[in-house]
């Protein structure tokens, strides 16, 4: 008996929400330190940590850079420190009152937001959906010209999940949008303002299958 291929290919999008927001602070202080003790250190950012972990008690702060600033070029007494901060939170609900508070901090300021997202399951899920759909959809062609599907010579999987970058500058990062420049404040001012700052991403899964197929009792001798 005669077989034959029918390469069949199904792709299924799905809009997902973030679960995750991180915040990335720049804070400038007197006093150096390295690692964890970073934290610490900066005590312009103390009532905002407090305050994030009140609002959050999961929450997550990292130090991610330090870098060291002196007149002279060297490392002095008179040297001060520029921390690069990263909160991770799971409250979205409360993110706007979050960056409200760290806008309003000395010596504080939000260098962005950007998101963080669980997509595993989505995937999974949606490669499930699309190779049903591949199968559904080759027993449906076959069996309208009397073939049989009778077996698969080859399945293959993609996946798009394309990057959400930063969606938020402070004001003294408006100028390189070509905007007016204005204070820090007009990040508290939006966010007083009740803006939604949960954002969404399509997962795309695509199943590619090659079918084996093989005339019916009613198959066209034409396609043998």
């Amino acid at each position: 008996m005669e077989h034959g291929i029918l390469k069949v290919s199904e792709t299924r999008i799905r809009e997902i929400e973030a679960n995750e927001a991180f915040i990335a602070l720049m804070v400038t202080s007197d006093k150096i330190a390295f690692g964890n003790a970073a934290k610490a250190a900066a005590q312009n950012i103390e009532p905002i940590i407090k305050f994030i972990e009140t609002t959050d008690p999961n929450v997550h702060i990292s130090t991610e850079s330090v870098q060291i600033v002196s007149a002279s070029g060297f490392f002095t007494k008179g040297s001060r420190a520029i921390y690069t901060l990263k909160v991770a939170t799971k409250r979205l609900d409360k993110l706007g009152e979050i960056l409200g508070r760290c806008s309003e901090g000395k010596d504080v300021t939000v260098l962005g937001v950007s998101w963080g997202y669980e997509d595993e399951a989505t995937k999974q899920e949606l490669i499930t959906e699309a190779v049903r759909m591949a199968k559904a959809k080759a027993e449906q062609m076959m069996g309208a010209i009397g073939y049989r599907v009778v077996g698969i010579r080859s399945c293959s999987d993609s996946y798009s999940v394309p990057n959400i970058g930063e969606v938020i500058v402070s004001g003294s990062e408006l100028g390189s949008l070509g905007m007016q420049r204005k204070s820090r404040r007009i990040v508290s001012d939006s966010v007083a303002m009740g803006t939604d700052f949960t954002n969404h991403k399509e997962v795309t899964a695509t199943c590619t299958i090659e079918f084996v197929i093989t005339p019916g009792d009613g198959a066209s001798e034409t396609l043998v």
